[in-house]
């Protein structure tokens, strides 16, 4: 007899428990299964199954299959995991038969449950790795820049890349094979399984994963400094911060913290990017004052900053300036700010780059067509502009620059259509503001002497020879970055090291047109992005590996170094 605590017993009465489950199982084993019989209820079992699975993915075979079956997307799976399957899915059906159906009675697959629906997968497989390069290249293209790629964009890729080969519902089964969470988009991880060569799949899967814990442990160390930050800002403000915070870390723990190899790298990192922006705010200042005062950058510079036509702006010269004007801004930010290559010194490419290579095409085209930018001023259309439009001339004196302007056109002058290049050359030679050029303001242009990469307009052809030379010579572009390039190990090219490094190579092409073709932001140095970007991949991939598997590159040399030689 029933207890008065028995779950079977509630007040006077007996309630069953339900036995729904069970007689469903009760009556699939009681089935018989011989002769010809066997294959119906076979049949039978396998829709069933097929049933269950399409309601478990919201109405989809396909979903369902990779929600309860195969989250991997590898279309079969082991015995053991269709038995698991089988039971979160309440099916009741003959398994071992149903495994067997195909010959293998190790494995289950989509082929077996869904024999249409794999075809269609299949197809598209074979189809996109004949199409597309990688997973990886179809996601970049698809998303276009974004984290996820909708099911619209996915669609209309894949009709971009071949019209008539896919039709809408075929292609809605790829997607919602790829979407099993049903949430109307996909990331990478998700398009992964159609790589058909396994090695690509599972390196793409690895990366993934990397990527997912280089950025859990960048956020972890990121919330650690910002605290740190913030402890620091309050101290200087003399409020307290509370210790028992609860993202505070425990004192017994925070020397700990502070030792993360993650926690040091990035501190080193944040400091850098703070010190870059530190400059780059404090460029934009400086540059904000000097033309609010002299109403235009180059006459700044003319005028304040290297009024001795040297062309190149000291520390000390900077440091006048500033003390001059009272400005309260750090002389430090201000010279990283336009010392992009560290060479010591600011030229006027370094100042401004754009207006400096329309100057330097103006006089280019002078010095070919004239011999120089003075001469101009001698030329017999000077006279007779000036005169037809202002009645006089007087060779001594000033021009107006609308009738400059006017000259310029007479001589045909092949950038006088392009607006922007036409107006910094004006206001550049208007040295006061007052609207008027002098011959002593081409005479200033003649003493300027650009660099090489200024007046050189890029060329790739020349790049793929001095490319080929260095490969020739050292084996790799990494290798010759290392030895030949980037010798001082800061991670970037001024213009002097990589003119010196085609001088020791004896390179007999145009150097500047190889400096244009790499410097396409015409940011003064080139980074390894811009040199060479597999070989830019190489150290990306193995700094992520070495941090994620050592914490810092330095703790991972110092675990190959046994020997404790220095060297590996």
């Amino acid at each position: 007899m029933d207890s008065p605590t028995s779950p079977m017993r509630i007040d006077r009465g007996i309630i069953r428990k339900p036995t729904g489950v069970l007689e469903q199982a009760s009556a699939a084993m009681m089935r018989s299964r011989e002769g010809t019989e066997a294959s119906r209820l076979l049949e039978e079992d396998r829709k069933t199954l097929k049933k269950l699975v399409e309601t478990a993915g919201d109405g989809s075979i396909l979903r369902g299959w990779r929600k309860e079956m195969d989250p991997q997307g590898l279309l079969e799976i082991s015995f053991q995991e269709f038995i698991q399957a089988c039971a979160r899915l309440n099916f009741f059906g003959d398994t071992m038969e149903l495994v067997g159906l195909d010959g293998d009675p190790n494995h289950f697959g989509l082929k077996i449950l869904a024999p249409d629906e794999w075809q269609v997968i299949m197809q598209f497989r074979y189809w996109f790795k004949e199409r597309f390069e990688s997973p990886v290249a179809f996601f970049s293209a698809a998303s276009k820049g974004e984290t996820v790629v909708t099911k619209e964009d996915f669609q209309q890729h894949c009709h971009e890349a071949a019209p008539d080969v896919w039709s809408e519902e075929e292609l809605d089964l790829v997607f919602e094979c790829c979407d099993y969470g049903n949430e109307g988009q996909i990331i990478l991880e998700d398009l992964v399984f159609i790589e058909t060569d396994e090695n690509a799949r599972t390196q793409i899967l690895y990366k993934v994963k990397l990527g997912k814990m280089m950025e859990w442990r960048k956020k972890a160390a990121e919330e650690y400094w910002f605290w740190v930050k913030e402890r620091e800002a309050a101290k200087k403000e003399g409020a307290g911060f509370p210790q028992a915070h609860r993202k505070a870390p425990r004192p017994w723990l925070e020397r700990y913290f502070e030792d993360m190899p993650t926690v040091k790298c990035l501190s080193k990192v944040m400091r850098v990017r703070e010190a870059c922006k530190r400059a780059r705010r404090a460029r934009l200042t400086f540059l904000d004052h000097t033309r609010k005062t002299y109403g235009h950058d180059v006459r700044a510079w003319r005028r304040a900053l290297a009024p001795q036509n040297t062309f190149c702006m000291t520390q000390r010269m900077l440091r006048s300036y500033i003390a001059k004007h009272g400005l309260q801004l750090a002389i430090s930010d201000i010279w990283r700010g336009f010392d992009y290559d560290k060479d010591g010194v600011v030229t006027f490419e370094d100042y401004n780059g754009r207006q400096a290579l329309s100057l330097a095409r103006f006089q280019r085209w002078a010095h070919n067509n004239f011999g120089s930018c003075a001469i101009l001023w001698e030329q017999p259309e000077a006279a007779a502009i000036s005169r037809q439009m202002t009645g006089i001339w007087f060779p001594d004196k000033s021009m107006q620059l609308s009738t400059f302007k006017a000259f310029l056109k007479a001589l045909y002058w092949p950038d006088f259509a392009d607006v922007n290049t036409r107006r910094d050359v004006l206001s550049s030679l208007d040295l006061h503001g007052f609207g008027t050029i002098s011959k002593s303001d081409l005479v200033w242009l003649d003493s300027w002497h650009p660099r090489e990469w200024v007046i050189a307009e890029p060329d790739p052809a020349e790049w793929a020879r001095l490319k080929a030379q260095l490969v020739k010579t050292y084996g790799h572009l990494l290798k010759a970055w290392r030895l030949l390039l980037d010798v001082d190990d800061s991670n970037h090219l001024s213009w002097a090291e990589f003119r010196d490094a085609c001088k020791r190579i004896k390179f007999d092409g145009n150097v500047g047109a190889c400096w244009r073709a790499l410097d396409t932001d015409m940011s003064g140095t080139i980074t390894m992005n811009e040199y060479d970007k597999e070989s830019f991949e190489i150290l990306c991939s193995f700094k992520e590996w070495a941090e994620l598997n050592f914490g810092s590159i330095s703790h991972c040399f110092r675990q190959l170094d046994e020997d404790h030689s220095g060297s590996v």
